[in-house]
């Protein structure tokens, strides 16, 4: 609920009990879908699904010049900087989306069936 102060106020739910997104359980990432790209360093775009109700697109799985990591989605500002979309706030929440995609990507082939991304900065369409 949207408390006076314009901010989101954690109420209980229908049963009286709080749901555990306060309660120190860790998001479960629960779904990981990737599409390959070609676009310059970046081998696929993934999309994750947290705790089966929550979906966050056009994360990027980019070969970086000190290996691979994922890129939050982002929008370009008018003055040229790209600003996130959605981000982590902690090491924790971000090393565990990581790890996640990451372990998707690799479970599809990782750069051996993106060999392009590694070669020119490139990946051939699936």
């Amino acid at each position: 609920m949207i408390g006076d102060s314009g901010r989101l106020v954690h109420s209980p739910g229908p049963s009286g009990r709080r749901s555990n997104w306060r309660s120190g359980e860790s998001m479960r990432i629960t779904s990981v879908t990737l599409r390959a790209v070609t676009m310059n360093k970046v081998c696929a775009i993934a999309s994750i699904v947290l705790d089966d109700s929550f979906v966050i697109h056009d994360l990027r799985v980019v070969n970086g010049d000190k290996g691979m990591f994922v890129a939050m989605p982002s929008r370009k500002l008018p003055n040229g900087e790209f600003r996130d979309i959605c981000h982590p706030i902690n090491m924790e929440s971000r090393n565990a989306i990581q790890r996640a995609v990451l372990e998707q990507f690799e479970a599809e082939g990782g750069v051996d069936a993106f060999a392009d991304c590694v070669d020119s900065g490139a990946v051939r369409e699936a």
